[in-house]
């Protein structure tokens, strides 16, 4: 439009025209983004600009059709999220032996079971407590299902599949000496985890013989697992991969406003 608008007297009929369609798709989308909403709510003006879409659990909702119709294009079996409390938390633990991880990650990935958290663990927020601080410490909501998992049960349902906690490999099952580390040096936090034993530790890597894992001299410990040994595995909710959800568009969409969106329309 600036382009445009500097011929000033010099603009075309057809500049002309193409301004004003310009103009009329600028108006469309303040009607339809968050940032118009906030600049019309003196009580929302905080609130980060969550385009293109209108709220965050959205991009968690693109995110997970975007790999779940890669995952059905390559052949893969299962989508799972990485439990909180074995990934982000140990990101990011403070000092304090009340407050695991950010809020936000227990909302949007959940733990192990799906839940958006685990019961008496607590995590920290930026949003404001009711006496106006900030990075305050809450609660973690073990009652509610969270982000990315409930999108997988809503999936499951459309697309005759199943959603629930599975067993994931740590590493690779026909590799049976590993290289080993614990998640979480002090036994307190990793058992206020959930994390006790073996489910506290990750592989640093692994290999068909003690020799190659010897060679590789890297801080662990070793360790001889075998591909049907429970140790081998971690728990980690999922979806499974069906024929329906190849070649299908995924949609997403809002219940009020705004247009239907296929984002996979191109994807084929």
């Amino acid at each position: 439009m600036k382009t445009l608008t500097d011929k000033g007297l010099k603009m075309t009929q057809d500049d002309i025209f193409e301004a004003k369609k310009l103009d009329n798709q600028i108006e469309e989308l303040k009607k339809t983004t968050v940032n118009a909403f906030n600049m019309n709510n003196k009580q929302y003006k905080e609130l980060p600009p969550y385009l293109p879409m209108l709220e965050r659990a959205q991009y968690n909702d693109y995110a997970v059709k975007n790999l779940l119709k890669q995952a059905a294009d390559d052949g893969i079996e299962w989508v799972v999220v990485n439990p909180t409390e074995r990934i982000h938390v140990a990101l990011d633990l403070t000092k304090s032996k009340n407050q695991f991880g950010k809020l936000g990650n227990w909302n949007a990935y959940g733990a192990a079971d799906g839940r958006a958290g685990i019961k008496g663990v607590q995590a920290k927020s930026e949003k404001k407590s009711r006496a106006g601080e900030k990075n305050v410490t809450f609660d973690t909501n073990y009652k509610m299902t969270a982000s990315v998992p409930e999108t997988f049960k809503k999936l499951a349902k459309q697309y005759n599949s199943e959603a629930k906690m599975i067993k994931v490999s740590k590493s690779d099952p026909n590799k049976p000496f590993k290289i080993v580390e614990d998640i979480y040096d002090d036994e307190a936090v990793a058992k206020k985890l959930g994390l006790t034993g073996a489910q506290n530790e990750r592989h640093i890597a692994a290999f068909k013989t003690r020799e190659e894992a010897e060679a590789l001299r890297t801080p662990g410990m070793l360790k001889e697992i075998q591909a049907n040994d429970p140790d081998n595995y971690y728990y980690a909710f999922g979806i499974k991969i069906t024929p329906e959800m190849k070649g299908t568009p995924f949609k997403l969409y809002r219940r009020e406003g705004g247009l239907v969106v296929n984002l996979f329309a191109w994807y084929y």
